[in-house]
C-alpha cells in the first residue's frame, strides 16, 4: 500500500489595493444601501455615533461593528475613524472629514 501525501500549498498572500480600487470600494459602499454604507453614513454625522447606535442600525454584535470599522473602513477603504469618550464615558466614533 502506498501512502498518499498531502500537498501543502502556501496560503495566498493578501495584496494591497490600489488607489483606484479603494475609490471604487468607497463609491460602492456609499451608494449601495448596504449595512456598511449605513455605518459610513452614521460615522459621517458631525456629532458621530455610539457603538450601541451602530449595533441597533445594523443588527450586528459589538465585535462585528468594531471589526467592520477596523478592517473594512480603516484598512481597506482608508477612512480615518476616530473615537473619543463623550458624556457618561460613552465612546463616540466619527469619520474625519
Amino acid at each position: 500500500m502506498s501512502k498518499k501525501t498531502k500537498s501543502s500549498k502556501p496560503a495566498p498572500k493578501g495584496k494591497k489595493l490600489s488607489a483606484p480600487m479603494k475609490a471604487g470600494l468607497k463609491a460602492v459602499a456609499a451608494t449601495s444601501g448596504s449595512k456598511l454604507s449605513q455605518v459610513i453614513a452614521l460615522l459621517s454625522r458631525p456629532e458621530g455615533v455610539t457603538l450601541e447606535e451602530l449595533m441597533k442600525a445594523t443588527q450586528w454584535q459589538k465585535h462585528t461593528v468594531r471589526g467592520a470599522i477596523s478592517g473594512a473602513l480603516k484598512k481597506k477603504q482608508s477612512y480615518i475613524v476616530t473615537s473619543v469618550k463623550g458624556a457618561d464615558n460613552v465612546r463616540i466614533y466619527k469619520i474625519e472629514q
